[in-house]
């Protein structure tokens, strides 16, 4: 089974303070820098203690480090805009328009 957990882990500290490196934060979490390096990397699978305290570290739930691209879902954290739809039309070849607008903070 395929998840998003080494994808999640180098999002969420690429977006720390300062780009915060493997080593600033293995000595955060209390954990060995090869270590979170092979969980970056997708070399290994966390221990279920080391995953908790990154769901923690990070104040998401371990369902979500795991299964979803926090990328494109926290909040101001994604460089995407957000977005909204504002009407939906289809053109002569019943082809659908979508109109969207950025959402202003």
């Amino acid at each position: 089974m395929s998840t998003f957990f080494s994808q999640n882990l180098r999002f969420l500290r690429s977006k720390m303070s300062e780009k915060t490196s493997q080593e600033k934060l293995a000595e955060l979490l209390n954990i060995k820098k090869p270590t979170l390096g092979s969980y970056e990397s997708g070399r290994a699978e966390p221990k279920y203690a080391d995953l908790i305290s990154l769901a923690e570290f990070f104040k998401v739930e371990v369902d979500e480090l795991l299964k979803e691209d926090l990328s494109k879902r926290i909040p101001g954290l994604s460089n995407k805009p957000k977005l909204r739809i504002l009407a939906t039309t289809v053109d002569a070849n019943n082809e659908e328009n979508i109109e969207m607008v950025p959402i202003q903070a």
